[in-house]
């Protein structure tokens, strides 16, 4: 199969599922005990799996070099965005929680 750009970008209405899928299923992992830097690489090897994986079950094996580049910049796309939004998400909830509770706790104990 030649390399078709327009065919290609189709594809990019399967990313949102794509994404979907590994953010959940990295939480579900991280549930199960897997956590820290195994859970992101995890995450990324799942992305890169899925993500390459989609365009190759969609649109067939790449002949030329313009179509193997394409899958592997969609493969890592799809790798680095819900890896990165999934840690980002939980550093941004430990940052607002601890907030909170500093806050709650200044107000009921107020400096002397």
């Amino acid at each position: 199969m030649n390399f078709d750009a327009v065919a290609y970008l189709t594809q990019l209405d399967n990313a949102p599922a794509v994404i979907g899928a590994v953010l959940a299923i990295t939480y579900l992992v991280g549930r199960f005990g897997l956590g820290g830097n195994k859970q992101l690489a995890f995450a990324v090897a799942l992305g890169l799996l899925g993500g390459g994986g989609l365009q190759v079950a969609e649109l067939g094996m790449p002949a030329d070099f313009a179509g193997w580049f394409y899958l592997g910049v969609y493969s890592l796309v799809m790798a680095a965005t819900p890896s990165l939004l999934y840690e980002q998400g939980k550093e941004m909830i430990a940052k607002t929680i601890a907030g909170f509770y500093a806050k709650a706790n200044q107000n009921f104990n107020p400096p002397q």
